[in-house]
């Protein structure tokens, strides 16, 4: 009887270490997604106000990190709070995690003269 007992601890046991691994793995993705975005943002950061006199269109790269392939898009688009003076910038980065499709968006506004 107690080896029976012990066999469905070590069972339960060896399941949440499974579980336990699969999650540290896809936190691993969101943070090196979330990394991405905000690198994104800081290069736009250091692009002179006058970049954004003309609003560019959405534009697309990808980075390999590890065998995971991520997809960073930049959208602007004028602020709807002051349309001449700001713009809002969103990106997206987008991977796919064991046949899932994820997704980190991190949002920013510029100020151009």
């Amino acid at each position: 009887m107690a080896i029976i007992v012990i066999a469905i601890a070590l069972i339960a046991a060896v399941g949440m270490l499974i579980q336990s691994s699969y999650s540290t793995a896809g936190a691993e993705g969101y943070t090196a997604a979330a990394a991405l975005a905000q690198e994104q943002l800081e290069l736009l950061k250091a692009q002179p106000a006058s970049y954004w006199n003309s609003i560019p269109g959405p534009t697309s790269r990808q980075v390999t990190l590890g065998n995971i392939v991520y997809t960073i898009t930049t959208t602007a688009s004028p602020s709807p709070e002051d349309s001449s003076k700001m713009v809002d910038v969103a990106v997206t980065v987008t991977w796919t995690d064991r046949g899932a499709g994820r997704q980190v968006t991190v949002t920013g506004a510029f100020a151009h003269p």
